[in-house]
């Protein structure tokens, strides 16, 4: 083996034998701020924090790649492209295709010719979709701030800094007794 990786499996048992991944995770904020520290930790390599609270999904590097690399083509049909092939010849007769079988055939050519470009098409709503995911998260977070940043507004830049210390400050201790108190 080129490149040795170790494998481990944690079973989150509670203290009364019970499996519960919540009560080891510690639940959804627990997570979210266990992102944001580990966020926080790795800035210095170029790594920054995805936009907390999105509903973005994931998409395989090597599919958006994909999408983006291929070139989008046309398809052409011409005039014997549309002719029904003989299938089978005999000495007497000779067998042809239908039209069915003739529009299936021109049909699978025009699929195979536009298949990039709808995958680029695909991978473009995509991005909109994103884009769009992203501006609500946006529009959440400022709503869910507005509050704040109205009481803020009227203040200076040092009194507003003053003011985020102190909001930090109850912040700390609000999830500090939320951790302590009874489930």
């Amino acid at each position: 083996e080129a490149t040795p990786h170790l494998s481990a499996f944690v079973v989150p048992l509670t203290q009364d034998g019970r499996l519960s991944a919540k009560e080891f995770i510690g639940g959804r904020d627990k997570m979210r701020a266990d992102q944001t520290s580990f966020a926080e930790a790795v800035r210095d390599l170029g790594l920054e924090r995805g936009i907390e609270g999105s509903r973005a999904t994931h998409q395989r590097v090597q599919s958006y790649y994909g999408a983006i690399e291929r070139q989008p083509g046309h398809a052409t049909i011409t005039p014997q492209a549309i002719e029904p092939r003989v299938l089978r010849k005999g000495i007497f007769s000779k067998d042809v295709e239908t039209p069915e079988a003739v529009a299936a055939r021109v049909t699978a050519a025009v699929r195979e010719g536009y298949g990039p470009t709808v995958a680029a098409a695909a991978g473009a709503r995509q991005e909109r979709e994103k884009a769009r995911q992203a501006q609500e998260t946006a529009r959440s977070l400022r709503d869910r701030l507005k509050p704040v940043l109205d009481a803020l507004g009227p203040l200076n830049r040092d009194m507003q800094a003053k003011a985020a210390q102190i909001i930090k400050a109850v912040g700390e201790k609000l999830l500090a007794e939320q951790r302590e108190a009874p489930r």
